[in-house]
């Protein structure tokens, strides 16, 4: 069960004083109740934790990397002492449903370890050469190269994955050996709270601050000249917006997108093997309500086969909509959005997306298209204009768009006809197909005969256009959370 209230932590300390401190209550997301009360930090807090993390950047260089393997583990351990408490915290402040809270639970314990692994053979892990290749190396025999620790980095996290998009930086963090401050989502701070009190005991004085805070101090996070990298997962309008008063320091930006799937007429178009597919792409758009950035929002099909997918895409549609409702219900496949207002947002949507056709299109709602609170239903809408949010915007919702296509050249077209560019799908089984796919589609990843909404937490992930900037992916993050230093030596071992 959740506590009654959660205070935040700085420099290592859960702040037990919070007389003073505003305390923000965190809804249940399906029943609109305050679930539980979370203190947050004044600009004065902020100002400390970075004061006292710029004073451990040196006590975390200096871990070893079987020290900084060590404390992952220990944080493996503890998580999983405490994952009642953190699962129903998913469940509760991000409205996910149970079996995709234990989903999200057990992934986060991958991402240690991928961390855990990282922290000891890769975090001084190095490279030696030569760069006696032309006239002017000659006497160079000899280079060193190896990753260092950057320093004190800031986060801020989103609500859609409250634990596992937070270890993906704070596992890379740990690994690379560098101390961080910590903002996550007002709508869902209690599971980074609390992997910050089992990580914060084992960890240098002063390298770890998780520390809830109002919109008018979130500024500290990423225009502070302390910090060294800023490490960033939301919205593309704030993303940037950051990235722009950041200053000099790094920045990686994991940002929104509108994936697409391609379905080609070569797939296996057994009655069984397009059923799969159809209970594929239908989890890639609706499950936890379409609220993630590489939910499957845009499904195109080959016209040979778009009427039997059609009818069992609407199928799959039809059974999320039959079990919504309650999150904390096993039962339950589709539970709320994070708030009424985006629920709502998303209703405006697709009503707009009716309304607004030219004589060309004529969109059409196959099945959902109905809110009640801040649930709305599993929904698909055939042929919207291109000028639709449904199209060229991020839903961020249990919608997804069903448009055929004739020639697979078009179809690349048509998923590149996007401000976005995190990952694509593919089903095909052209292998010419698939390495055209590969050179043509402008996105960060692409999935052969997968949704693009398939991600493991070891693979490099980000995207291009408005997508963002930088990988993660524990050991990609952890190049963006260090330094390459060269040492290079002349006329060594030449002579004696």
């Amino acid at each position: 069960m959740l506590r009654p209230t959660y205070s935040f932590i700085l420099g290592n300390k859960v702040v037990q004083d919070t007389a003073n401190k505003v305390m923000m209550p965190v809804l249940n997301k399906y029943t609109g109740e305050v679930a539980t009360r979370v203190a947050l930090a004044n600009r004065q807090d902020i100002d400390e934790a970075l004061r006292q993390g710029v004073e451990a950047e040196g006590a975390m260089k200096a871990l070893k990397p079987f020290e900084r393997r060590a404390v992952l583990e220990k944080l493996h351990a503890g998580m999983i002492e405490r994952k009642e408490e953190i699962v129903r915290g998913i469940v509760v402040e991000a409205g996910k449903p149970i079996a995709l809270a234990n989903a999200e639970f057990s992934r986060g314990l991958d991402t240690i370890q991928e961390g855990a692994t990282a922290a000891g053979d890769w975090s001084e892990r190095g490279t030696y050469n030569s760069l006696q290749t032309r006239a002017n190396g000659v006497g160079y025999r000899h280079i060193l190269t190896r990753r260092f620790p950057l320093g004190l980095l800031s986060f801020v996290t989103p609500f859609n994955f409250p634990l596992n998009l937070v270890l993906h930086k704070v596992c890379p963090a740990v690994a690379a050996g560098c101390p961080f401050v910590l903002k996550p989502s007002d709508r869902t701070p209690v599971t980074s709270l609390v992997v910050g009190e089992i990580l914060a005991p084992l960890l240098p004085p002063g390298s770890v601050s998780v520390l809830p805070s109002s919109l008018e101090d979130a500024p500290m996070f990423s225009q502070d000249d302390r910090i060294k990298c800023l490490s960033f997962t939301g919205s593309p309008k704030i993303g940037w917006m950051l990235k722009g008063s950041a200053g000099k320091k790094r920045v990686a930006l994991e940002l929104g997108g509108n994936a697409a799937v391609i379905v080609d007429n070569d797939v296996d178009s057994s009655d069984q093997a397009l059923q799969r597919l159809a209970e594929r792409i239908g989890f890639g758009a609706f499950a936890y309500g379409g609220q993630t950035c590489i939910s499957v929002q845009r499904v195109l099909v080959h016209e040979d086969l778009l009427p039997r997918l059609r009818e069992k895409l609407v199928n799959v549609a039809n059974s999320f909509n039959s079990a919504m409702g309650d999150p904390s219900d096993p039962s339950t496949k589709l539970g709320p959005l994070i708030s009424q207002d985006e629920a709502c947002r998303v209703e405006r949507w697709v009503n707009q997306s009716l309304t607004s056709s030219s004589s060309s299109t004529s969109p059409k709602v196959l099945v959902g298209g109905s809110r009640k609170g801040g649930l709305y239903e599993a929904t698909i809408v055939e042929n919207v204009e291109r000028t639709s949010p449904l199209w060229k915007a991020e839903i961020f919702g249990p919608v997804c768009v069903l448009q055929s296509f004739h020639k697979f050249e078009d179809a690349i077209a048509l998923v590149n006809d996007s401000d976005f560019g995190l990952q694509a799908g593919v089903y095909t089984r052209d292998i010419n197909k698939a390495f055209y796919a590969y050179e043509k589609l402008d996105v960060g990843g692409v999935l052969i005969n997968d949704i693009p909404s398939a991600r493991t937490d070891a693979q490099p992930y980000g995207g291009i256009k408005d997508s963002g900037v930088g990988r993660e992916g524990v050991v990609y993050a952890m190049e963006e959370f260090s330094e390459l230093k060269s040492l290079i030596l002349k006329d060594i071992g030449a002579s004696l």
